[in-house]
């Protein structure tokens, strides 16, 4: 019996092969196996020395489709290496240059530091031309479900991998493409909660599915466990997709005015505070409690400068440092931060 390996051969492709194929559309990116572009400028750079240098670079996996049956023209998705591809066709488009900060120390004098794609001499563009790219071409009879499977057994012996990207190699139905909405929304605004580098490695992404856990089931703890749970039980259909959505939005226009306001802003766009935040503008809205600028404020100003290991602190402030000492994505400090904060709200 053939096997999957012997099905799918790699083969060599030269960088000049590859650039032409991205841009006449032959080669595309297939959302429902690839993230978003997410690589720092860093990582794109190390990824273009890499090549200078001569060194190999992973294999690049494509998924053959069905052929046109009038023209017989063919198109391969890209199911695995969207960000090598995406740096390459970008550099070599003059996109941005070869920073000698991101370099090796051994490369900061090279001939290419400091070079974009224009000022690059002449023999180093060939050389990148001229590089070959191992290329693993997965034949147009396989089912994307077999893809998949394929592709979460690969993810599984990496154990570099975190619970969400180990998730984003298992799923893709309706409960990953709402995180993933709700991740883009959030990045949309000016609030800096996540890093490049958070992004790259999908805490985003995690971190608004636990929002959508919270308008699901309320406010529960969300260890990995309980993630996948719900990746799984929501992946086929997710009915509430488009009103979770809604709300989501709605909460999050909400937080903008809220963050008009810098000190506001600054204590609640941790990830930590944020969820309480999100939860609370949900709860306070449901109960009819005003929450304004100023109240939230004064909590901050409080809190801020409180002594909390004097007797007479309020209680509310202490729940809420308790809320945030323990772990904060268990239902208990959660529990303590939101429903401290809205009672806080609601007495003032």
């Amino acid at each position: 019996m053939t096997t999957l390996n012997e099905i799918i051969q790699p083969k060599r492709e030269n960088i000049t092969s590859v650039v032409a194929k991205l841009r006449d559309d032959v080669y595309f990116v297939d959302r429902s196996f690839q993230r978003k572009m997410i690589w720092t400028e860093s990582q794109k750079i190390k990824l273009i020395e890499t090549i200078l240098m001569g060194y190999p670079m992973p294999e690049i996996y494509l998924w053959a489709q069905k052929s046109d049956p009038n023209s017989g023209k063919q198109r391969f998705s890209v199911v695995d290496g969207q960000q090598r591809l995406s740096t390459i066709l970008q550099f070599v488009s003059g996109e941005w240059g070869l920073k000698k900060s991101a370099l090796h120390k051994s490369n900061k004098d090279s001939a290419y530091a400091s070079k974009n794609w224009d000022s690059l001499p002449a023999n180093l563009k060939q050389k990148i031309w001229e590089y070959n790219i191992d290329v693993r071409e997965i034949p147009s009879s396989l089912t994307a479900e077999l893809i998949h499977k394929i592709f979460t057994r690969l993810n599984q012996t990496d154990k570099s991998l975190n619970p969400q990207e180990m998730r984003n190699a298992e799923f893709h139905g309706e409960f990953i493409k709402a995180s993933v909405d709700v991740a883009n929304k959030l990045n949309s605004y000016d609030w800096n909660i996540f890093s490049d580098n958070d992004m790259r490695r999908m805490k985003d992404v995690d971190f608004s599915s636990q929002l959508l856990t919270f308008l699901i089931q309320g406010i529960v703890s969300t260890p990995p466990s309980a993630l996948n749970e719900l990746y799984d039980r929501y992946n086929d259909k997710y009915p509430e997709r488009k009103l979770h959505f809604a709300k989501v939005e709605k909460n999050f226009s909400e937080i903008e005015k809220l963050f008009l306001q810098r000190s506001i802003e600054k204590f609640f766009s941790k990830p930590v505070h944020f969820y309480t935040i999100f939860a609370v503008v949900d709860l306070a809205r449901h109960a009819s409690i005003e929450l304004t600028t100023k109240k939230l404020e004064n909590f901050i100003q409080i809190y801020t400068t409180l002594d909390f290991d004097d007797p007479s602190t309020d209680s509310l402030f202490l729940e809420y440092k308790k809320g945030s000492s323990y772990s904060t994505t268990g239902k208990p400090g959660r529990e303590r931060r939101v429903y401290s904060l809205l009672q806080y709200v609601e007495q003032n």
